[in-house]
């Protein structure tokens, strides 16, 4: 739970915690992964050792060392039966004489030996494979519900500004840019053009009415529609003289077209016939 936790959060857009949840998955993976063959070997290992006889500080010296050696296997049993300390354990923890009380008790002699039992335990596996592929189930329903407002304090002006900003423009979406490469813009100029019925077609964009859509090959065509800007058309109102539209365009720009100047990005700006090296298309994101 803990791995499919911050797994889930690697998806956060905040990079500091996106790169701590991944660091943290990993971790607690791998901690898995060692805990069911690192540690079980190693234990192995000691149980090897202790069944053998050898002092842990020094096990792989079969008679110990001078400052440790060991001691016959019937001398260490009777000072275990006698309460004392396995004379052949130096740093680890000897067998406890004790059985847990009561409770280990019934651990031992009642509910131990119904576990062994194929039934009980193929019954067992079962009902943790199904509570396994029920946490899975619902650990893919999990979102991260994380924004960059959660990490500014209460009381700070940011905030506040944000929080006065939700409350007085809620109806605004986000101010978002379409940035066009260079290209043919003169032959794109039906596709430019026509971009406001793609995204009125898209239900995450806002309506491209009033001042959250703004398109400077559509302001440039009805310019040319209205007679503001002269030259050579085609029958469905678009330029038909490459040399006139792109000519033309620096002029509106430079004019009364000039709210779009910082659209557009030309290839040389003293020579407008080279072509548009970057343009960009403004929307609104609900």
């Amino acid at each position: 739970t803990d791995f499919v936790a911050f797994a889930i959060s690697v998806a956060s857009a905040l990079p500091a915690l996106s790169s701590f949840c991944m660091s943290a998955a990993f971790c607690v993976l791998f901690l898995f992964i060692f805990q069911l063959t690192m540690f079980a070997a190693i234990a192995t290992l000691d149980l090897r050792r202790v069944v053998a006889h050898r002092i842990d500080c020094c096990f792989c010296l079969p008679r110990g060392w001078i400052c440790c050696p060991t001691v016959p296997k019937d001398v260490a049993d009777r000072a275990i039966e006698e309460g004392h300390k396995d004379p052949n354990q130096m740093c680890c923890c000897s067998q406890p004489t004790h059985k847990g009380g009561v409770f280990g008790k019934v651990l031992e002699t009642v509910i131990a030996p119904v576990l062994v039992k194929k039934p009980v335990a193929a019954g067992i596996v079962c009902v943790c494979l199904g509570f396994c592929g029920f946490c899975s189930y619902q650990a893919s329903l999990l979102s991260v519900q994380d924004t960059q407002r959660k990490f500014l304090p209460d009381d700070s002006y940011v905030l506040g500004t944000l929080e006065k900003n939700d409350f007085h423009f809620s109806n605004l979406g986000t101010r978002a840019d379409l940035m066009t490469l260079p290209g043919d813009y003169f032959g794109s100029q039906s596709a430019l053009v026509g971009l406001r019925e793609v995204l009125d077609n898209n239900p995450h964009i806002l309506p491209t009415t009033g001042d959250s859509y703004r398109n400077w090959a559509e302001a440039f065509y009805d310019a040319c529609a209205a007679g503001v800007v002269t030259l050579t058309r085609d029958a469905s109102g678009y330029a038909s003289v490459k040399e006139q539209y792109y000519s033309r365009l620096r002029a509106w720009l430079d004019g009364s077209g000039s709210r779009y100047k910082g659209d557009i990005v030309w290839v040389d700006e003293a020579d407008p016939q080279l072509g548009i090296e970057a343009s960009k298309i403004a929307f609104e994101v609900r």
